[in-house]
């Protein structure tokens, strides 16, 4: 439903590791500027909030939006792929944390990794 190139991301305007409060705060805004109520009549307004629906539904549910993810691999770069894994390893370990004390959990994991393999 949404546009050729576009993404349910993009359809919320939230980006791709955009938590879930995040999402909802946006689909609550999206919904009430697109509700058809306030868009009588309007084919283009009734359309737009069902497509605000539709990336709702699937990226507020975490089994959804991971499929959903997966289907999205290809249009990443690189770069952004590494990031949004290393936040899902983060969050799912526990350890989500700020940039600086995770860089340094990694160099300390680095080099405890090297110790033990020497």
């Amino acid at each position: 439903m949404a546009r050729e190139n576009s993404t349910l991301y993009s359809v919320l305007g939230v980006n791709l590791v955009a938590p879930a409060c995040e999402i909802r705060a946006a689909y609550r805004r999206l919904a009430r500027q697109w509700h058809p109520d306030r868009h009588r009549g309007d084919e283009l307004a009734k359309r737009r909030f069902q497509q605000i629906q539709e990336a709702y539904e699937v990226l507020i549910d975490s089994r959804k939006r991971e499929t959903y993810d997966l289907k999205l691999v290809h249009l990443l770069d690189v770069e952004d792929y590494l990031a949004r894994f290393k936040e899902l390893i983060l969050t799912a370990s526990g350890l989500d944390m700020q940039p600086a004390r995770a860089q340094h959990l990694t160099s300390l994991s680095h080099r405890q990794l090297l110790l033990t393999a020497a």
